[in-house]
């Protein structure tokens, strides 16, 4: 799969999803970045949480709109 800004953001929302599910457990933010390195997800704690400020699923619309006009004007 090549590398595109929908395949990053992809990568961001399930950062974010896991990050989620991890906080309702109460477990701290180190650990949960040490635990996506286990998931083989090799990010710092800087970039964990630029992760977590991006807005990923409007973006991804945006870029599925975008697609989908290219596609109607040809």
């Amino acid at each position: 799969m090549a590398y595109n800004r929908k395949n990053f953001l992809e990568k961001v929302i399930y950062v974010q999803e896991y990050y989620s599910a991890q906080n309702k457990k109460g477990i701290p933010n180190t650990r949960i970045v040490q635990n996506l390195k286990e998931l083989n997800i090799y990010i710092s704690l800087a970039t964990f949480y630029n992760y977590l400020a991006t807005p990923a699923k409007r973006e991804i619309k945006e870029i599925e709109e975008r697609e989908r006009l290219k596609k109607q004007h040809g």
